[in-house]
This record gives structure tokens, sequence and C-alpha cells, in this order.
């Protein structure tokens, strides 16, 4: 098995272990397609009303955006969170990087629902940074809450 195998499968397995949509990671598996979880309202009559992550599909510069990075950084992106905050629209790229030794400790990390992603800030790039940030598996898609 090739590295980039090797890191597909450990993306594949990220992705199953967030519980994402699972034609989303069938997609994924049979040509790499990557999707995006945005924040979406859902109210219920009489129930009242929830925050789930929806599966959508990549704009175009979100996918260039994208490509970059994995070239930049000899990584894998195998999801994205776009948010609105008060700090812009941020994409979080869920990547797996081609450093095998860290890997243990990036599925730990997913284990808590605090992944290392690469904070993409497109309403201010200057802000774009790595480091963690706290996520929820809700409706097949994922979300930020910290």
């Amino acid at each position: 098995m090739n590295t980039n195998e090797k890191i597909k499968n450990e993306a594949i397995k990220r992705m199953r272990q967030l519980d994402l949509y699972e034609e989303a990671i069938n997609k994924f598996i049979q040509s790499g397609t990557v999707f995006k979880s945005e924040r979406t309202n859902l109210s219920i009559l009489g129930i009242g009303s929830s925050v789930i992550g929806t599966i959508y599909e990549l704009s175009n510069e979100q996918k260039k955006c994208i490509s970059d990075f994995e070239k930049e950084y000899d990584s894998m992106v195998y999801h994205v969170i776009e948010t609105n905050t008060e700090f812009g629209l941020v994409n979080d790229l869920l990547y797996v990087s081609n450093n095998t030794d860290q890997w243990e400790m990036e599925q730990e990390d997913l284990s808590y629902k605090t992944p290392c992603v690469y904070c993409v800030n497109t309403t201010y790039p200057d802000y774009s940074e790595f480091g963690s940030i706290a996520i929820q598996s809700s409706g097949g898609g994922l979300i930020r809450v910290g």
C-alpha cells in the first residue's frame, strides 16, 4: 500500500469515527470527493429547534483552497466545516498529515471531538491558522461548537 492509500484509509477511518453521513464517506472512497458541513437551524413545530450539521458540496473556491493546502502541507483534507463567526467566515479543514507518527495523537483528539484543523478565514485571510476546535456530530454532518 502506498503512502496516499494509507493516508486515504486513515481519512476514511476518521470520517467513520466522526459519524459523517455515509453517502459522503462513500463518495470520498469512490472519487475523493470532499464535502462540507454547515450549521442549519432545524425547527420542528411544537418541539422546538436544534442545530444540525448539513452536508453540502464545496464551492470551486473551497476546492482550490483545499488543493493549495494539500500541496503546501503534504496532507489530505477529508471534510470542511463552514462557520460564520464574529471573526468572519471560517472554513475549518479537517485533514490527515503524511506524518504517521502523529496519527495516534490526532485520533485521540478526535475521540474528544477536538481535532487539529487548519482554519481558513475567508473574510480576513491573515487570521487563517492551525489550531484545535471543538466539534459535535449532528445530522450526519459536523458543527463547530468552540
